[in-house]
């Protein structure tokens, strides 16, 4: 009935008419293997099996998988639709352990995955999947989009070892904490600004030079996501205070906060504590700042082409018009 109720769209009268269809195509039946072939879905089984490739991490077999989704015509849309909505389980199920999920999703599959999946992992994979189904348009070939899609997952997916056995050791409702990389990061956060040595602190950097030390810090995925929507307001010993973006509020969680103290504990040398509050600022973000030259470089771009002599020569004579959002501008050389 789930499936019936997505297709029709929030149209009552379309669900119906597609449960008439459905009972006919079925001789009287209901059944899920019905209605996604006449509906011309996605195998539950293919987004359950995508979902564990992912869990396990490995590049070599999830791209075996794409291809092989390939030479069967998969609509790659309907399955990252599907699979966002498979992740936003697994999410409920990490959060509250005697959530039961629903007639797509048992119980038992939302354990399995909420046991091998970090909820960092299920919290971008789940934003990956629905920026590639909103790309797929843009991409060469919803093939290459989709892959393009899976390989961004893999590639921003925060570096740890053990992350199956780390969830599935913490007991459902709990979100497992990724253990400090480095001895700095390990040391006790009880230690205060008494553990940080004068030169330590003498050597601050002002606030101003933030975006200077995200881009000589170890960090990628969404920890990477809220550095770069937040400004550094200053620092007063072991305690470094940001201001977040409201945009980019949902990033503060604590499991995203302590990944980036933990990266700015091996760059400065030394345990960090991070104070952040959610509010504007004068400074722009890095986050911002990217978003602004990356519309002058459009704006400038589009300029360019709308006064070459040879696209006025073809806008007149075949009295076209320019795609504004087709045109891109160049990538900078490195």
């Amino acid at each position: 009935m789930q499936l019936l109720a997505q297709a029709g769209d929030g149209s009552l009268r379309d669900a119906l008419s597609l449960l008439d269809q459905l009972l006919a195509y079925g001789n009287g039946r209901a059944l899920e293997v019905d209605a996604r072939a006449m509906l011309g879905g996605v195998g539950r089984d293919q987004v359950v099996q995508l979902a564990r490739l992912l869990a396990a991490g490995e590049p070599q077999a999830l791209l075996a998988f794409a291809q092989a989704l390939d030479e069967r015509s998969s609509d790659y849309a309907q399955l990252l639709d599907q699979l966002a909505s498979l992740l936003e389980r697994v999410a409920l199920k990490q959060l509250v352990s005697d959530y039961e999920g629903d007639e797509l999703h048992p119980p038992e599959q939302l354990s399995e995955l909420a046991a091998a999946m970090n909820p960092e992992d299920v919290q971008l994979y789940y934003q990956t999947a629905i920026l590639g189904r909103r790309d797929l348009t843009l991409a060469p070939d919803p093939k290459t989009g989709f892959r393009m899609t899976l390989i961004r997952m893999l590639a921003f997916r925060p570096a740890a070892a053990g992350v199956g056995a780390a969830a599935s050791a913490a007991p459902a409702g709990t979100v497992p904490a990724r253990g400090p990389t480095s001895a700095a990061a390990s040391t006790p956060a009880a230690a205060g600004p008494a553990a940080v040595s004068p030169a330590r602190v003498a050597s601050a950097p002002p606030a101003q030079d933030w975006p200077g030390i995200l881009a000589s810090i170890d960090l990628a995925g969404m920890p990477r996501q809220l550095a770069n929507n937040c400004v550094l307001l200053g620092r007063d010993g072991a305690t470094l205070r940001l201001a977040l973006d409201p945009r980019g509020a949902t990033l503060h969680t604590r499991a995203l906060e302590d990944k980036l103290a933990q990266a700015l504990a091996r760059h400065f040398g030394s345990p960090v504590r991070l104070e952040i509050e959610v509010r504007g600022s004068d400074t722009e973000t890095p986050a911002r700042s990217s978003e602004r030259l990356q519309a002058e470089r459009r704006a400038q771009a589009l300029g360019a082409f709308e006064a070459d002599s040879t696209v006025e020569a073809i806008k007149q004579r075949f009295d076209a018009t320019v795609l504004v959002d087709t045109v891109r501008p160049p990538e900078p050389k490195i």
